[in-house]
């Protein structure tokens, strides 16, 4: 994790050497964990007008396969709530569907808790297996990504 004068830094070298469209904006992708109040203000004050934050999932037994360290909702509330008092409207949640450990009503849940968060986009991206430590796993216990229900129990 950068500090905030490293932060600061990186932000200005970046700004400085780039030229970006006239009302493009610049996004940034944020692990909720992982980001200080600082980072997002340091952020937003140098041009970021748009995060993208990696939920992936709020189900526990997902998320532990996916390596990530939180299912709490209130993290991404607390995320959210910050992003916005600054001024950032444009968030946007990525989830995985078909991830070990996930089944299709947690799917269902996960997205519902982070609807109700209300970011401006939620993504939603179809776990595959290929080159992917889950194969096994996945393999033994859900649908087959090539099959025809893989999409659809999900959507």
């Amino acid at each position: 994790m950068l500090s905030g004068k490293l932060l600061k830094k990186l932000f200005s070298e970046i700004n400085s050497n780039s030229s970006f469209a006239t009302g493009g904006s610049l996004t940034l992708e944020i692990k909720p964990t992982q980001v200080t109040d600082e980072q997002l203000a340091i952020a937003v004050s140098a041009g970021i007008s748009r995060m993208s934050v990696g939920v992936q999932s709020l189900n526990p037994s997902a998320l532990s396969y996916a390596d990530r360290d939180y299912s709490n909702i209130e993290c991404l509330s607390r995320i959210m709530d910050r992003l916005r008092s600054l001024g950032v409207d444009a968030l946007n949640f990525d989830l995985i569907a078909g991830l070990p450990g996930d089944s299709v009503d947690a799917f269902r849940d996960s997205f519902e808790k982070a609807s109700q968060l209300g970011p401006a986009t939620i993504n939603v991206y179809f776990f595959r297996l290929e080159n992917s430590r889950y194969v096994e796993e996945a393999r033994k216990n859900y649908i087959a990504e090539n099959s025809e229900d893989f999409s659809v129990r999900y959507l």
